[in-house]
């Protein structure tokens, strides 16, 4: 999979960011985009891994509904990232929800923006939430225990995740 900033799913991904900010600069966004008040979920939830996010965003392809109007978007939260060292992943880091027509929540991305108002870092919307209409399932990203090395090799360290 590419995720290049040039890429065809990170163009489609920077298509969907503009259509819900209208081309407006991240500096602009907490005075111009509606806030997220709480998170409504319809149906079932169950948590999924990064991967399979990623894939379903793809499959059920967000980004071109969401730019075709399915659902409007509204800001959880946007913070400057000066003089921090993820400045270099982007000027912004952002998270913004997807509402579906009745106010359920569809999508909640959090991402890297530069001032011009292009995601960085990856280029990509990172999903934490999708829901799959196909089914009604709500999923989150689970939080995975750190990995941590062990005589060379890397494990996941259960005393100490959330």
């Amino acid at each position: 999979m590419s995720s290049g900033a040039d890429s065809d799913e990170s163009m489609s991904h920077n298509a969907a960011l503009n259509h819900c900010t209208k081309g407006r600069s991240p500096s602009l966004w907490a005075t111009t985009l509606p806030r997220c008040r709480r998170s409504l979920f319809s149906g079932v939830r169950a948590e999924s891994t990064a991967d399979h996010l990623r894939r379903l965003m793809r499959d059920l392809r967000y980004p071109e509904r969401i730019v075709a109007g399915e659902s409007s978007c509204c800001l959880r939260a946007a913070s400057s990232t000066r003089g921090k060292p993820s400045s270099i992943l982007g000027d912004y880091s952002a998270t913004l929800f997807w509402r579906d027509p009745d106010g359920y929540l569809a999508l909640a991305v959090q991402f890297w923006v530069w001032r011009n108002g292009r995601i960085g870092a990856s280029g990509l919307l990172d999903p934490k939430v999708i829901r799959d209409d196909r089914d009604g399932v709500s999923y989150s990203l689970r939080n995975e225990p750190p990995e941590i090395e062990v005589d060379g090799t890397k494990e996941r360290d259960a005393t100490n995740g959330s």
